[in-house]
This record gives C-alpha cells, structure tokens and sequence, in this order.
C-alpha cells in the first residue's frame, strides 16, 4: 500500500504486514526513528493522484 505520511503510525504498518501488504508510507518529520521507503513509488502515486483531481475537475 502506498499512502503519504499522514497515514504514518505503527498500528496501520503492522495491520498492512499481517495481512502480507508492503506498507510504503513516507515517515513523519517528528518520528524518532525514520523508515525508508521507496520514493519513486511514492512519487509515481503522487502524480496517478494530480492527474485524478484533474479528471474530477472536469465534470
């Protein structure tokens, strides 16, 4: 699952392992210990996203 940091938290990385997802979730600046995570994947849903708040724009 690839999410923003806003959904960074322990609780919801452990649920996504236990049912065998790959959380991809960029740390909060405020966390202790920063996790790496896969940037390009990140960016690629970033831009999937842009180009569908376009697409509703249109309506």
């Amino acid at each position: 699952m690839v999410a923003d940091k806003g959904y960074d938290s322990k609780a919801l990385r452990s649920w996504l392992i236990e049912r065998g997802k790959t959380p991809i979730i960029s740390s909060k600046s405020n966390r202790k210990v920063q996790i790496d995570h896969d940037r390009q994947a990140i960016r690629h849903a970033d831009i999937i996203a842009r180009f569908d708040d376009l697409d509703d724009g249109n309506d």
